[in-house]
């Protein structure tokens, strides 16, 4: 046989006041959660690169062991946060140093993100010193041809070789560790507003010319980490390119864009 409890009336009521306080406490924090216009702590934001390819200068021809060679000279500015790269090795006996990218944030804060990029030590091109591999890549293609020939260049030391505009510090204007083949930590990078200029001149800076047929108009094109192995955008001004008509004796630029 069941039994009715019968409460005192002000026990019932102060229990329904205590309920209504609780509902009304509760709804008002899932409110302020879901209000967009709370002013919410936001926590730091990465500044990304952004790697553009410049216009490519100072087309000449020259004659490398034998060979007619195309010659030109290539900036690759930095218009977002900067390029912060730090190559590391635990011993000497490694040959090459596995490359981090340094993310820098707003709020001054820093964070690490691991990479396929490696830096090698460079003799051939007389610099003595440590490259980022597969930096940049050059290439040329006949006009009608869908078949690219690659320069000699692959590995490139990045640093602030040419101030471009803003006014952000020059921080990496080191020659990537000269001399250190022993070395075991690596700082390379660009900086906001910077550029990594590689003249026309320098070890490797061509393309050969051989088996082409001359004189030729001819498309030439320089792409900022073709294999994208950092963190950086945009991706669609990583790429420049050139028409340019070739003859015996000389090289003649009749635009930008190919």
């Amino acid at each position: 046989m069941s039994q009715t409890l019968n409460y005192p009336r002000w026990l019932v009521a102060a229990f329904s006041v205590a309920f209504a306080s609780v509902l009304i406490l509760a709804y008002g924090i899932r409110g302020a959660v879901a209000d967009p216009s709370s002013s919410l702590a936001v926590g730091p934001t990465d500044q990304v690169p952004d790697l553009v390819m410049l216009p490519l200068a100072d087309f000449r021809l020259s004659t490398e062991n034998g060979r007619k060679v195309l010659r030109f000279t290539v900036h690759t500015e930095n218009k977002g946060g900067t390029l912060d790269l730090t190559g590391s090795r635990s011993n000497a006996s490694t040959a090459s140093l596995t490359v981090v990218q340094n993310m820098h944030q707003t709020g001054g804060g820093v964070r690490s993100i691991r990479t396929n990029a490696a830096m090698r030590f460079a003799v051939a091109d007389g610099h003595d010193h440590w490259h980022v591999s597969n930096f940049a890549e050059y290439k040329l293609r006949p006009v009608g041809s869908s078949t690219w020939r690659g320069a000699h260049k692959e590995g490139f030391c990045a640093r602030d070789t040419v101030h471009i505009e803003g006014n952000a510090p020059r921080s990496f204007p080191n020659n990537c560790e000269p001399g250190r083949s022993d070395a075991l930590k690596v700082a390379e990078g660009i900086s906001t507003g910077w550029a990594d200029r590689y003249d026309w001149d320098l070890w490797g800076q061509f393309i050969e010319l051989d088996r082409l047929a001359l004189p030729g108009d001819f498309c030439v094109a320089a792409t900022a980490d073709p294999l994208h192995l950092f963190a950086e955008a945009p991706k669609d001004n990583n790429t420049t390119s050139s028409l340019v008509r070739i003859t015996a004796q000389d090289v003649r630029v009749m635009r930008q864009g190919c």
